[in-house]
């Protein structure tokens, strides 16, 4: 975390240009921040699978699926498949790795849980006010805007 050390928080931890082939995943090291910044605390944001894929694909009106296309040139539904499985995995690896230090890692299901549940994970640290909290840009209201159809990515 060199030259980021002004900064208390770190959220979507990726880096994934246009043009670029190159595509770098911080989240995915989450063992060596965690060993690294033993104090520090994790939140795993959680939804159904299939939802998170199709916002993922519908991200930046569908140009970060069309990245990630060209730079595996793999197909649509290769890359929503490569995507499930990571997902899996991901979320897996994180709470095996977390069991023993369940204190440090919060679950946080982003359609279920109430935001009271992350202000308190991140208290006494950090004093989150639950009244400046809201959904921006939720993929159904860009889904409904852009007329695309449920289900699929584009």
């Amino acid at each position: 975390m060199q030259g980021l050390e002004d900064f208390d928080a770190h959220f979507d931890m990726e880096h994934d240009l246009p043009n670029s082939p190159i595509k770098i995943e911080n989240f995915k090291f989450f063992d060596r921040l965690a060993r690294d910044y033993p104090r520090a605390k994790f939140v795993l944001n959680v939804r159904e699978c299939d939802a998170w894929v199709m916002s993922r694909a519908r991200h930046n009106d569908g140009q970060y699926l069309k990245r990630s296309m060209a730079r595996l040139a793999q197909s649509e539904a290769e890359v929503l498949d490569q995507w499930r499985d990571e997902h899996a995995r991901h979320h897996n690896a994180v709470r095996a790795f977390f069991a023993a230090e369940q204190d440090r890692l919060l679950v946080f299901d982003i359609d279920r849980d109430p935001i009271d549940t992350l202000v308190d994970f991140c208290a006494p640290d950090f004093a989150l006010d639950p009244a400046q909290w809201g959904k921006a840009r939720v993929t159904d209201d860009v889904v409904q805007k852009l007329g695309w159809e449920r289900g699929n990515a584009q």
